[in-house]
C-alpha cells in the first residue's frame, strides 16, 4: 500500500516476495525443516535482485516470477525426494 501511494508500484511484487522469503525463516523453525532456511535465503535474495535488475528489459514482477519459480520448484522437489518414503504405500 505504501509503495503504491509513494509512486513505487513496481516495488510491490519484490516486497511481497521478500516477505514470503523472510517468513520461511520462521516456518523452518516451527516445522524443524532446515531446508526452509535455504528457501528463505534464496527467495529473499531473488526479491532484492528483482529490484536491482533493469526495468527497461522487464518489470520487477517478471524477475520475481522468473527467478523465484526455480527456487520453489527445486525446494519442492528436494522435499518430495526426502519424504518419498513417507508417501510409499505398503
Amino acid at each position: 500500500f505504501l509503495a503504491i501511494r509513494s509512486g513505487h508500484s513496481d516495488w510491490v511484487a519484490p516486497l511481497i516476495f521478500a516477505i514470503v522469503g523472510i517468513h520461511f525463516f520462521a516456518l523452518a523453525m516451527v516445522f524443524a525443516q532446515p531446508v526452509l532456511h535455504l528457501a528463505a535465503a534464496l527467495l529473499t535474495v531473488v526479491a532484492v535482485v528483482a529490484l536491482l535488475l533493469p526495468r527497461d528489459i522487464a518489470a520487477p514482477s517478471f524477475w520475481c516470477g522468473l527467478l523465484g519459480a526455480p527456487v520453489f520448484l527445486s525446494i519442492g522437489l528436494w522435499c518430495l525426494m526426502a519424504g518419498r518414503d513417507a508417501l510409499a504405500v505398503s
